[in-house]
């Protein structure tokens, strides 16, 4: 399975524009390691983003929410990911509503 650590500024005490352009910015970053690119119709592969506690953390889709030829694909994302809410991992409040 293909993935990217990437150190970005965000979390506590950090501002929303701070956070958002360092997470841009890693986002930018692990796609170029990783070769994500765009297929036909502007969509980028099936991969899923982690961020927290200062680091970014992207995964090829492969072996971990099953295959599928985009996002959009994936049956109820909601429900996946709740799954890591079992593995000790906080969400923030309304993140889902």
């Amino acid at each position: 399975m293909k993935h990217c650590f990437v150190r970005v500024h965000c979390g506590k005490n950090v501002t929303v524009e701070v956070a958002a352009d360092s997470l841009h910015a890693g986002f930018v970053r692990a796609c170029d390691e990783l070769g994500l690119k765009p297929g036909t119709g502007g969509l980028l592969p099936p991969c899923n983003l982690l961020a927290d506690s200062g680091w970014l953390l992207i995964l090829t889709v492969g072996l971990v929410l099953g295959q599928a030829e985009t996002w959009q694909e994936q049956a109820d994302f909601r429900t996946k990911i709740t799954g890591c809410g079992a593995a000790g991992h906080a969400w923030p409040a309304g993140l889902f509503s």
